[in-house]
């Protein structure tokens, strides 16, 4: 399997992040995660760093919102990077997954997965409009 790398940007979010963690920590991919805090002011990098020695956090000293996840993928050496928010999680497998259809389309250059919502894991209305995408059908 190629190896997948996680990048999560953050900001002021320890709350969500700590599970978050935790979760990717308990995947069978064992993926390497950068944190990249975006000048948070509740210990966020400190508190990452406790819990999770393995994780490497990059603090920023302003807050550069989504664009803070292109410094974080700097910050990995592996071939295929998921992007992760601070609360939320991939289901086990779904990395290896995702590694398998890059392996098998050199070509490929991006992938959205399916995002489930609540304790339901109802499908997420905007997973319908990227399936409909004009994208789908260039070659």
């Amino acid at each position: 399997m190629v190896p997948v790398g996680v990048v999560i940007a953050t900001r002021d979010r320890v709350a969500d992040l700590l599970p978050t963690l935790e979760r990717l920590a308990a995947l069978p991919e064992r993926p390497p995660v950068v944190v990249v805090d975006n000048d948070s002011r509740d210990a966020t990098a400190a508190a990452v760093r406790d819990a999770f020695p393995a994780v490497e956090v990059l603090e920023l000293p302003v807050n550069l919102g989504a664009a803070a996840r292109n410094l974080g993928a700097c910050l990995l050496s592996t071939p295929i990077i998921a992007f992760n928010d601070d609360d939320s999680h991939w289901g086990p497998g779904a990395l290896a997954r995702a590694a398998a259809h890059f392996e098998a389309r050199p070509r490929l250059g991006l992938l959205a997965g399916r995002v489930l919502v609540g304790d339901d894991e109802g499908l997420d209305p905007t997973c319908a409009e990227m399936a409909a995408s004009p994208l789908r059908t260039l070659p």
